[in-house]
C-alpha cells in the first residue's frame, strides 16, 4: 500500500535545488512519487516500501537540510516492559514519526518526527489515547535551517564590517589610508583582510560551499555551485597575490603588486611606455598613430643616433619633396607618360 509523507526542505535558493532534490527522491526504490515545492519549501513523496529515514538521508546527502523535530515525552503510568512496548509501537504508527523510543525507567519517550506532518500536541494526544499520561518536557528541532542561517548571518556581519571599512574606507577618507598605510604596510593590510575574510567564506558561507560541492559531484550545478566558485576563486587568487606575488609573470602582475618596501610599482604598460624612449614601443618604434618626425628635426640626426629609417620600415616615413604639376593638373611623371 502506497504511503504519503510530507517534509519540509531548506537550503533550496532556485528552481533548480527544488529540481535536483526531486531528481534524487525519484531514484530511490519504492518511490512511486515526488514534488517539492521552492515556494514553500515542502517536499511530497509517495512510497510504497523506502523508509522515511533513508528519504531523509538522500536528501542530506545532496546538500539539503531536511526539516525534523526532536521531542522529549514524559509518560506516567507505565509499570512493566509491556507498556513501554506499546507506547513505542503506537507511537511508531502516527504519520510523520521517524523513530520513537521509550524508557521505562527514566518514564521518558525521545521522539524524531517531521514537524509539516505531526505535531507535539498530537504525539501527546495518541498516548493519552493509550492509556497513560503524557507530560511536555523539552522540545527542540535540531535540523531546522532558520536558526542556524540567523547565527550565520550576524558572525557575517561582525567580520565584514571591519572588512568593508579597512578595503573601501581609504578610498572614502584618504587620512585613513595614509594612517593605515604608516601602521600595517600594504601586506599588514592584506593579511588582515585575510582573516577576516575567511571566517564569512568558510564558517558562515559553509552552506553554499556544502551544497555547491554536492552539486557539482552530482554534475548539476545550480546558484550554491555558482556562490562556491566565485568566492572561492576571489579568496584563493588574493591570498596568492598576497603571499607569492613573485609567482606571477612580470608582464601579467596586478597594479597593486609592491615589492620595494611600499612604493607603487606602475602598471606594466606604463613602465613600457615610460621606459628609455618615451612614447615608445617594445620595438622601438612610436606608437600607433604617430609618425616619426623627418630626418633631422628634433635631433641632429633624426629620431634616434642612428641613420636615417629606411623606406618602409613600419612605423617610420621617409620625407619626400612634393613633386611638380603641370599645367593640366597632372604630375610631371604621369605627362610624360601620356605623350608617349
Amino acid at each position: 500500500m502506497a504511503a504519503e509523507i510530507r517534509f519540509g526542505v531548506g537550503g533550496m535558493t532556485c528552481a533548480n535545488c527544488s529540481t535536483r532534490v526531486e531528481r534524487v527522491l525519484k531514484r530511490q526504490p519504492g518511490v512511486t512519487a515526488a514534488v517539492v515545492n521552492l515556494a514553500t519549501e515542502t517536499a511530497i513523496v509517495h512510497y510504497d516500501q523506502a523508509s522515511i529515514p533513508e528519504l531523509l538521508r538522500l536528501v542530506r546527502d545532496a546538500g539539503y537540510v531536511p526539516q525534523e523535530a526532536h521531542l522529549a515525552l514524559g509518560i506516567g503510568g507505565m509499570t512493566c516492559a509491556n507498556c513501554s512496548a506499546r507506547v513505542e509501537r503506537v507511537l511508531g504508527r502516527l504519520p510523520g514519526v521517524i523513530e520513537a523510543t521509550v524508557n521505562l525507567a527514566t518514564e521518558q519517550a525521545q521522539v524524531r518526527y517531521l514537524p509539516a506532518m505531526l505535531a507535539p500536541d498530537a504525539i501527546a494526544a495518541a498516548v493519552r489515547g493509550a492509556g497513560y499520561e503524557p507530560r511536555m518536557e523539552a522540545e527542540a528541532a535540531p535540523g531546522t535551517f532558520d536558526d542556524g542561517l540567523a547565527r550565520d548571518l550576524r558572525l557575517g556581519l561582525a567580520f565584514t564590517l571591519p572588512l568593508l571599512i579597512l578595503a573601501m574606507g581609504p578610498m572614502l577618507w584618504m587620512p585613513l589610508g595614509h594612517w593605515l598605510d604608516a601602521r600595517l604596510g600594504w601586506r599588514g593590510q592584506g593579511l588582515l583582510q585575510m582573516l577576516l575574510a575567511a571566517p564569512v567564506l568558510f564558517w558562515a558561507g559553509r552552506r553554499f560551499l556544502r551544497h555547491g560541492w554536492a552539486e557539482l559531484r552530482s554534475l548539476s550545478p545550480g546558484m550554491s555551485s555558482l556562490v562556491m566558485l566565485g568566492g572561492g576563486a576571489a579568496f584563493g587568487y588574493s591570498t596568492l597575490v598576497l603571499l607569492a606575488p613573485g609567482s606571477f609573470p612580470p608582464r601579467h602582475r596586478p597594479f597593486l603588486f609592491r615589492g620595494d618596501g611600499g612604493h607603487r610599482h606602475p602598471h606594466p604598460a606604463r613602465q613600457m611606455a615610460g621606459g628609455p624612449r618615451q612614447g615608445a614601443d617594445l620595438g622601438g618604434h612610436p606608437p600607433p598613430g604617430r609618425i616619426a618626425p623627418p630626418h633631422g628635426a628634433g635631433h641632429p640626426r633624426g629620431v634616434g643616433a642612428g641613420s636615417p629609417p629606411a623606406s618602409g620600415q613600419p612605423g617610420r616615413s621617409r620625407h619626400r619633396p612634393p613633386r611638380r604639376a603641370g599645367g593640366d593638373g597632372r604630375r610631371g611623371g604621369e605627362r610624360r607618360e601620356l605623350g608617349r
